[in-house]
């Protein structure tokens, strides 16, 4: 039935396979959980990309949903973060999620110094230096390998994919700018953004989104 994949992050799992008997009985063995453990599948936060229903602990029988909007095309799967696309197999980011939400709501803000005007060079750079780390990590924990492979993606996807990611990271930067008034300097907040080019410039020269 070909090579099948299964991730696991934390108690969401992924399961990949070009054969539909063994995801059956992958979906089946999993509805019917451990209840030893006390383990077992929620149907109603779980999507397929086919038919298929699962005893839910023992329970009577039910369908588990399709991938929203499988009626009208869309092969779409997010996944911790990830779109995936079932048909074509590339991957994206889950952009969708942020719908509805400010992104300030997902940030944990540095402490900003206190009376801003007041602070002084060294309340005012040690925030900065706070917030440069944190644009920076934002980047390089979303601009993941898998997003940027060129044989898995296809071009037009790599570049929407750093396109996005870079997006966010500027996103988040604008709150953080936002939450400490005029405590940093204009010089202080270009230096958080030349900070994730190394790394943007790292990753181009190790060739993993050549060619795109």
């Amino acid at each position: 039935g070909g090579t099948s994949a299964l991730l696991r992050v934390v108690d969401d799992f992924l399961y990949l396979s070009p054969s539909t008997a063994h995801a059956k009985l992958f979906a089946r063995t999993i509805g019917a959980g451990n209840p030893d453990y006390g383990a077992h599948m929620n149907p109603t936060k779980s999507k397929v990309n086919f038919n298929v229903e699962v005893s839910v602990g023992g329970s009577s029988k039910v369908k588990v949903p399709l991938l929203d909007g499988d009626s009208n095309g869309d092969n779409t799967l997010r996944w911790c973060g990830l779109e995936i696309d079932t048909k074509r197999m590339s991957v994206g980011i889950d952009i969708k999620r942020f719908t509805g939400y400010h992104i300030r709501d997902a940030l944990t803000m540095p402490s900003a110094p206190k009376g801003r005007a007041s602070a002084g060079r060294q309340g005012a750079g040690m925030y900065a230096k706070a917030v440069r780390e944190k644009v920076a990590a934002a980047v390089k924990s979303r601009l993941h390998p898998i997003l940027l492979d060129a044989e898995l993606n296809p071009p037009y996807t790599v570049r929407r994919n750093i396109y996005q990611v870079m997006a966010l990271s500027a996103m988040k930067h604008v709150c953080y700018l936002e939450s400490c008034g005029a405590t940093m300097q204009p010089g202080a907040a270009l230096a958080v953004v030349r900070s994730v080019h190394p790394y943007v410039v790292g990753i181009r020269n190790r060739g993993e989104f050549k060619e795109c």
